[in-house]
């Protein structure tokens, strides 16, 4: 069957979601995108998959998400959070990065500030009292001062985000840490 899932996928790739359902992934859980086509990949493929996995994650890895932590699809009616604890930013050597894109096209959301994307790169992030660090995805500025933690999403379009993690620490790559799951704020 995932030999079949990824086949699927290639010849209709609007149809991710269908694939993530039916292959009973849960969509609040962050996925490394190379380890969902992994179990897919076919037999005679995963020698030479494993190996270009392997140089790929020394460099970069990214994971996905579709919904809260709760599994609903990201809605814009609402603002989400994630907050990641102290000691538990993303654990990488050069840089990480969040961004959200449109569902339909893949593009990244317009927003009238011209942010795309936050992360460890970003000037002006504010840490939380207790040194961890809370970022707000949401379509409309958020209140009291927590603007620089913001990453404009789409009032109107379904989203997802990606987390990018550059020249990730063995712990983002051995399972050992997490990425929390996103809230609804409201």
């Amino acid at each position: 069957m995932p030999n079949q899932l990824l086949a699927n996928y290639l010849a209709a790739p609007d149809g991710f979601d269908e694939m993530l359902d039916a292959a009973k992934v849960p969509r609040a859980h962050w996925r490394a995108m190379l380890d969902n086509l992994e179990h897919a990949a076919p037999d005679m493929m995963r020698q030479r998959f494993e190996m270009v996995q392997r140089q790929v994650r020394e460099n970069g890895v990214t994971y996905n998400v579709t919904a809260d932590a709760d599994g609903r699809p990201f809605d814009g009616q609402h603002g989400y959070t994630i907050r990641f604890a102290p000691d538990g930013l993303p654990p990488v050597d050069a840089f990480w990065s969040l961004a959200a894109y449109t569902a339909a096209d893949l593009n990244l959301i317009p927003n009238p500030i011209d942010r795309y994307s936050v992360g460890d790169h970003a000037s002006g992030l504010r840490m939380d009292g207790d040194g961890g660090m809370t970022l707000y995805l949401q379509p409309d500025k958020p209140a009291g001062g927590r603007e620089t933690n913001w990453l404009p999403t789409s009032p109107e379009s379904p989203w997802f985000v990606l987390l990018r993690m550059y020249r990730p620490r063995p712990a983002a790559l051995d399972g050992s840490w997490r990425c929390p799951g996103m809230h609804r704020a409201d």
